[in-house]
């Protein structure tokens, strides 16, 4: 139905225009025409943006991404009283764990 409703656009509103723009109606019409048809090729494309196409998102390679960040943080992250393991050891009443590096720290 909006293919159908931008092409009736398309053929109609160049007739409205030829009393103002006269012999330069052509401009307009092209970047009318550009543009709607720009905006439904764009929509299309974002209508199922999670598949194997090649103009889809590539979510493994995000996916890859957010997992080695993760791995980063919790190989980078000190078990404080901060907040970590420690906070949730002291909430149960376990006893802390410390690390060698944690000593100077906490």
């Amino acid at each position: 139905f909006l293919w159908l409703l931008t092409t009736a656009m398309n053929l109609f509103m160049p007739w409205e225009w030829v009393s103002v723009c006269q012999w330069y109606t052509w401009i307009p019409s092209a970047l009318l025409v550009l543009s709607f048809f720009g905006v439904l090729e764009i929509a299309q494309i974002l209508e199922n943006p999670f598949g194997f196409d090649q103009d889809d998102v590539p979510l493994n390679l995000a996916a890859d991404r957010l997992d080695e960040e993760v791995c980063l943080i919790i190989k980078h992250c000190h078990l404080c009283n901060v907040g970590g393991e420690n906070l949730y050891r002291e909430l149960m009443q376990i006893p802390k764990v410390m690390l060698d590096h944690d000593e100077e720290r906490c």
